[in-house]
């Protein structure tokens, strides 16, 4: 921060014209201040609440010494050629007007992003004219992501009945409660056993060479990817009619919509530099798709009858988390989100379209993956709710899932009512994993408009809906692991087939009969590595293979398979067909992909060592 400091006989201002569109709203009338301590300040990138502070006391100090009662903070930005964003520089600037305030100031602001009229008078003291640098030191910093004043709570069950916290016995409901509450922390519940387990299986692993919490994953935790990518375009595409998409991952924060929509919705935001520094202009990745999505509709001729129109992509969005808060797969700061929008009519329409979004995706996601939801999180506007409370019990009815409800009188983000469908890991922590947000403000923000039956321009409502694949890989190895027999679903595993040769002699039969699961498109591979049979046999099931099959003379002989099936824990016959048709059967509908692994296990190294 560099500041220009005057004690002056007097300071008067007038507000002539807005230099930004992010400037304040402010009356336009001259103000005075006589004997005070004025601050000219330039705000840069690095400075934050804590620069202010310090400002702040080294100016109160001054004061005392000058006996100045008054101290004028004016945003003046002509002394740096670094500078903040103006929504950064905005808030570092109230910062120091609270501080004053907290340190017993009587402190007065110029607007902030005005061209004003300005007069002074400087005292003719040896101190009355100085300047300062105050370095700031870039660090993580909290934000609070205010959602609203919430003023009640409670829970609808299926049967229902509407309960109180103290009401309730269900103790995972309980603590998904407290967690809400922010009564404890997702760390609190100590260490998930998925971290341990992402690297045992080989899926992920957290990577040295990049920031905290961007995860490398291996090839077997990239398949995963890319098959919940592919689940993510089914349900967006194929069951919900979107349209897929590909939008810029770098945004600029110059852009008066975009500055709005950070200012409403805060994020942790990573700061990108061009690699010609000469142009000394910041972008920022984007912590969502939005940004993309919305230009692309506001440059579009949208009428009434495409409505309701669906936009879907893989999205890949980064967020600062907090580094105490990074959490293995479940809190990560560079994430991939299967992301549908869709630009609906009118509320009406809109809320039609919110269960379908809730049914076809937000829940069926969990269904796809075998996991069994546990809750519902339903935050919306009190008017709102009362008026679809029937239609929310009957949600809670048909659904067969219990509706926390969270009933805020203001809502400061873009949304009037979302829900978040929750899964719990092994130690009780509740999982947010999949979304579904009604978004009456960003069409405003973004001047997104259709045409209506009557010509005439109108504002959509739009609908955000998505999850989090590593949150959901992090859900699947939690509830996974703590079964009797921890497996993937079969159209999920990396390998669906594991062929184990008795005696060298019997590979090439196994070698035939993988070439007739690959034409099926079935992930297989063979143990062809040294060592006993129970040994292999160990191996699979450590690496949590569905199909173990054992190939030898008899096998050979007869066409009967012994197929040990992990997730029943039983061993049953089948023919190379009947094999087959019981994985197709088992993954009709759903993604496919071939294996991403050498068919030979001996020409596969070995990711991470042994923990």
């Amino acid at each position: 921060m560099k500041i220009l400091q005057f004690h002056v006989d007097w300071i008067e201002w007038k507000p002539v014209k807005k230099e930004i569109d992010f400037a304040e709203d402010v009356e336009t009338s001259p103000v005075k201040v006589d004997n005070a301590l004025v601050l000219f300040v330039s705000v840069e990138p690095s400075d934050n609440a804590e620069v202010s502070k310090r400002v702040i006391e080294d100016a109160k100090k001054f004061m005392e010494q000058m006996k100045v009662e008054k101290l004028v903070i004016y945003p003046f930005a002509h002394l740096s050629s670094e500078l903040a964003e103006p929504i950064q520089a905005l808030k570092v600037i109230k910062s120091l007007v609270d501080e004053a305030k907290k340190q017993g100031l009587k402190v007065f602001q110029a607007p902030f992003g005005w061209n004003k009229a300005l007069s002074l008078s400087v005292k003719g003291h040896p101190l009355a004219e100085s300047s300062k640098r105050y370095e700031g030191v870039e660090k993580e910093e909290e934000i609070e992501e205010d959602e609203g004043e919430m003023e009640e709570y409670f829970v609808i069950f299926p049967d229902g009945s509407i309960k109180k916290r103290e009401e309730i016995e269900d103790e995972s409901i309980l603590k998904a409660i407290k967690a809400e509450l922010k009564e404890i922390s997702e760390t609190s519940f100590g260490k998930p056993p998925h971290v341990d387990l992402m690297r045992r299986l080989e899926i992920a692993d957290y990577e040295k060479v990049s920031d905290a919490g961007n995860l490398r994953f291996y090839p077997k935790g990239f398949l995963m990817l890319k098959l919940l990518g592919e689940l993510g375009r089914k349900m967006a595409v194929e069951d919900l009619g979107a349209m897929e998409v590909k939008t810029p991952y770098l945004i600029n924060p110059k852009e008066k919509a975009v500055q709005i929509m950070m200012s409403k919705f805060p994020e942790r935001l990573y700061r990108v530099l061009p690699g010609a520094r000469a142009k000394k202009q910041e972008f920022r990745l984007r912590p969502a798709c939005d940004y993309g999505v919305w230009s692309m509709w506001r440059d579009s001729v949208i009428s009434y009858k495409n409505l309701p129109l669906g936009i879907y992509e893989l999205d890949i969005m980064w967020r600062y988390e907090q580094r105490g808060e990074l959490l293995g797969l479940y809190r990560v700061r560079n994430a991939t989100m299967p992301d549908l929008h869709e630009m609906t009519a009118n509320l009406e329409q809109a809320f039609e379209r919110f269960k379908e979004h809730i049914e076809k995706f937000a829940l069926a996601v969990y269904r796809y993956i075998g996991i069994e939801p546990k809750l519902i999180i339903l935050n919306c506007k009190r008017d709102f709710y009362q008026q679809h409370l029937e239609v929310f019990k009957k949600w809670a009815k048909e659904l067969r899932i219990p509706i926390m409800v969270k009933l805020f009188k203001t809502m400061k983000t873009y949304k009037v009512a979302w829900i978040d469908v929750m899964a719990f890991d092994r130690l009780g922590r509740p999982m947010e994993v999949s979304t579904v947000q009604l978004d009456t403000e960003s069409a405003k923000w973004w001047g997104i408009k259709y045409v209506d039956k009557d010509g005439k321009e109108k504002y959509p409502i739009i609908l955000h809906t998505g999850f989090g694949i590593e949150r959901l890989i992090a859900a699947l190895l939690e509830n996974a692991s703590a079964s009797q027999h921890p497996t993937l679903p079969l159209w999920l595993s990396p390998i669906q087939v594991r062929l184990i040769p008795l005696h060298p002699k019997h590979l090439e039969k196994c070698l035939e009969i993988a070439k007739k699961l690959e034409e099926k498109k079935i992930r297989v591979d063979i143990d062809d590595r040294e060592g006993s049979l129970n040994k292999k046999i160990r191996n699979a099931e450590m690496e949590w293979i569905p199909l173990i099959v054992v190939i030898g003379e008899k096998e050979i002989s007869s066409g009967i398979l012994k197929v040990r099936i992990r997730e029943k824990g039983e061993i049953r016959e089948m023919k190379v067909e009947e094999l087959i048709n019981f994985v197709e059967e088992r993954t009709r509908n759903m993604p496919k992909s071939k294996s991403n692994l050498p068919l030979l296990i001996s020409k596969r190294p070995k990711f991470v060592a042994a923990i």
